[in-house]
């Protein structure tokens, strides 16, 4: 699979936002549920991936188990689901465990979880740049 641009923006961004798929785990099947598109935070500083409790509601899961997170408010007792995860480059990631957070700007944030099966570039020349591909194939090439 060749490196894809996912995220290219006009001038340079404090973020990295994509669009997402979003699926109940193949391993917990709930009936003919319509997946949810929905944008996608990707988060350097998030150990793991979580989605809003919108997304939860609209996929009809049912948490797998529960956890603690700690974040920037504090940290809270939260539902752990299982789903499949599809990137803008139609990689599916299958029987992704993620936390329900209080995501108010997106449905989905992409944690190291994700990000550490894949090359992530990011460029900032006049316009902020962010390349992914997975699987991992090694260095990022950035000319210096």
């Amino acid at each position: 699979m060749s490196e894809l641009v996912v995220a290219e923006s006009k001038g340079l961004s404090r973020e990295i936002r994509t669009k997402v798929t979003l699926f109940p785990s193949g391993l917990f099947p709930v009936g003919p549920i319509e997946p949810v598109v929905c944008d996608a935070i990707w988060d350097t500083g998030a150990y793991g991936s979580s989605i809003s409790e919108r997304a939860a509601k609209a996929l009809d899961l049912i948490p797998v188990s529960s956890t603690v997170v700690h974040m920037a408010n504090g940290a809270r007792q939260t539902p752990v689901y299982q789903i499949d995860l599809m990137l803008p480059n139609n990689v599916r990631i299958k029987d992704l465990p993620v936390t329900e957070s209080d995501l108010a700007v997106c449905d989905a944030l992409i944690g190291m979880d994700v990000i550490t099966l894949g090359d992530m570039g990011l460029t900032n020349l006049q316009n902020t740049r962010f390349t992914f591909r997975i699987p991992a194939k090694g260095n990022v090439p950035i000319d210096i």
